[in-house]
């Protein structure tokens, strides 16, 4: 089934659907294909006996399935499209993800991009909607005459060579052996993420308009270093933290906001644990108490969204560097294993 500028295959859907008898289907869609909802329930309801309810909340990832909605609604099945699994997250009930792949030009991308990688043993990174063009992204590389290295992922990650917010692993388990890496998807976050994980060139090409980008990256990296050091220099004479502990399956990290807890105590700070689902300016509302935040939840919320909070945002390894335990200068991302 095409939607838009992607497609997927609607029958992964219907045949679980039929297999295992489910009557009560809640579907979830990233902001992006949203649109096309209604394609995918008139097929699901004509083609088999379930009925579906639309989540019309935001869908951030694998790692933001809508648990407490399946729960209140007690739906048989969770359909989330546009994402691939996380390996290692377990659901107290079934949870069917179905990738969703781009029609971009993921080929002529790579041939294009080629006049910018350095050397010739080349890190090949993408997201989850171009994961099926790997092998041909791969032989373009070969073809060129360079040495395309495809890197192993962790239990967060289900394709090799998949890179995700959160977690860029595939990159370095080859950063060793490559010279440079290219990225081909659209924005800038996951390519900005391997440059800051791997310390080496990362070329980022996009293959629905063909722009590549490479010293841009270096540059990002400068300002974002130190607009990051801004907020904590901001943090310094804050004596009241909040530690944020998400409920979304896969960015609750109880265990590193205990860490960080721990951290800011023994500094003499004054702790509170907080929880939410969404991370939004909000949260404080009515708790005027708090000087900072720090996050536990998606990486991606302290670099996106920072501004939009009255007080400091920090990652958990920024408050490394607010202690003193770690130096600016050894700036990276948070990553979830």
């Amino acid at each position: 089934m095409r939607l838009g500028s992607y497609f997927f295959d609607e029958r992964v859907v219907v045949d679980e659907i039929k297999k295992q008898g489910y009557k009560s289907v809640l579907l979830q869609l990233p902001d992006g294909i949203k649109r096309y909802a209604s394609l995918v329930v008139d097929k699901v309801e004509t083609e088999t006996d379930a009925r579906v309810t639309v989540s019309l909340d935001p869908c951030y990832g694998a790692c933001d399935v809508p648990l407490w909605a399946a729960k209140t609604l007690g739906v048989d099945l969770v359909v989330q499209l546009g994402h691939l699994p996380i390996p290692n997250l377990r659901f107290p009930l079934p949870v069917l993800f179905v990738n969703v792949s781009s029609d971009g030009r993921e080929e002529e991308a790579v041939k294009k991009a080629v006049k910018s990688l350095d050397g010739k043993r080349v890190g090949l990174v993408t997201t989850a909607q171009h994961i099926h063009k790997l092998p041909v992204m791969t032989r373009e590389l070969r073809e060129n005459g360079f040495e395309p290295m495809v890197g192993k992922g962790d239990g967060r990650i289900a394709e090799d060579g998949q890179v995700l917010g959160c977690n860029v692993i595939t990159a370095n388990s080859v950063s060793d052996m490559v010279d440079c890496f290219l990225f081909v998807g659209t924005g800038r976050f996951h390519p900005l993420a391997v440059a800051f994980a791997t310390d080496k060139p990362v070329v980022a090409v996009n293959p629905f308009t063909l722009e590549v980008l490479k010293d841009e990256f270096q540059v990002e990296k400068n300002r974002l270093v130190r607009r990051r050091y801004g907020f904590i220099t901001l943090a310094e004479d804050a004596e009241v933290f909040g530690v944020i502990v998400s409920v979304k399956p896969g960015q609750m990290r109880l265990r590193k906001a205990l860490e960080v807890e721990e951290k800011l105590r023994k500094h003499g700070k004054r702790v509170y644990r907080l929880v939410a689902d969404s991370v939004e300016p909000s949260v404080l509302k009515g708790f005027s108490d708090v000087q900072c935040l720090v996050s536990t939840a998606c990486p991606r919320i302290a670099f996106d969204d920072a501004s939009r909070f009255d007080v400091p945002l920090l990652t958990p390894f920024e408050v490394e560097v607010l202690v003193g335990e770690k130096s600016i200068e050894d700036y990276r991302f948070d990553i979830i294993p």
